[in-house]
């Protein structure tokens, strides 16, 4: 189970929890962001249905980089891969133990998956070594305030085409383990952090789309499709939004 750790100006207090303390040296850590559908927006799903997106927001709270292993995850060779943290997360028996937070980027912010890569923001942060980070999601406000992820977009498959608009509610997202709105033990690649330097997400979006069955969407005879809450291709959209492996991190020293 993750615990945040106290805040205190543009950080936290390391150690606050209960839990080892590292001992670090201070340092600050920036944070950028993409899709991986920024530069080619559309994705080939696993059951043969080809998806050009139009549109996809998300909302995050919080990113922790933390020392606790990414949580079962097969690395896809098209992503990269987990390492960094903030302050201390607890574990109860039978749980994932996301261990130490190293580092963390405090939010609210929107992402637009489709635009160029986007700087979010510093952390404070302490050395050591990261494996994995918790995503915290978050509200995207307006009218859609409720919601944590918008995603609009075109599926085809052969004669078949299916424009659609897919939502899914912060409070829909629940870890098993904390019952907050979040997906931990995301990898992060490269997070010896020693000093200063740099996070990179990558948002897969090809994640979160690759189990939905569109043929299971019910099509209006004008407009566009919802994918309604508690529908098989809902279920595999939110499921693929709380997949750890959907987000990737990597960690690049300060130059």
């Amino acid at each position: 189970m993750f615990v945040q750790a106290a805040q205190l100006g543009a950080g936290v207090v390391l150690g606050a929890c209960a839990g080892p303390n590292t001992g670090g040296k201070r340092v600050t850590v920036s944070t950028r962001a993409r899709g991986d559908i920024a530069e080619h927006p559309v994705v080939e799903n696993s059951l043969g249905w080809s998806i050009e997106v139009t549109r996809a927001r998300l909302a995050l709270d919080y990113l922790y980089y933390v020392s606790g292993p990414p949580a079962g995850l097969v690395r896809r060779d098209d992503f990269f891969s987990s390492s960094i943290a903030i302050s201390t997360a607890h574990a109860h028996p039978g749980h994932y133990d996301s261990g130490d937070v190293l580092a963390e980027l405090q939010g609210p912010v929107t992402l637009d998956l489709l635009a160029p890569e986007t700087t979010l923001g510093e952390g404070a942060g302490v050395t050591g070594l990261a494996l994995s980070a918790i995503v915290t999601l978050g509200s995207l406000g307006g009218d859609d305030e409720t919601l944590a992820v918008v995603l609009e977009g075109v599926a085809s498959q052969g004669e078949i085409t299916v424009p659609f608009r897919a939502s899914v509610a912060r409070a829909a997202i629940d870890n098993p383990t904390s019952h907050l709105p979040e997906v931990d033990g995301c990898p992060l690649d490269d997070a010896e952090i020693e000093g200063d330097g740099t996070v990179l997400l990558e948002v897969g979006v090809a994640v979160w789309l690759d189990n939905i069955d569109f043929a299971e969407v019910s099509v209006p005879e004008s407009g566009v499709a919802e994918l309604e809450p508690e529908t098989p291709p809902h279920n595999a959209f939110r499921r693929g939004i709380a997949k750890a492996i959907g987000y990737q991190f990597q960690y690049s020293p300060a130059s």
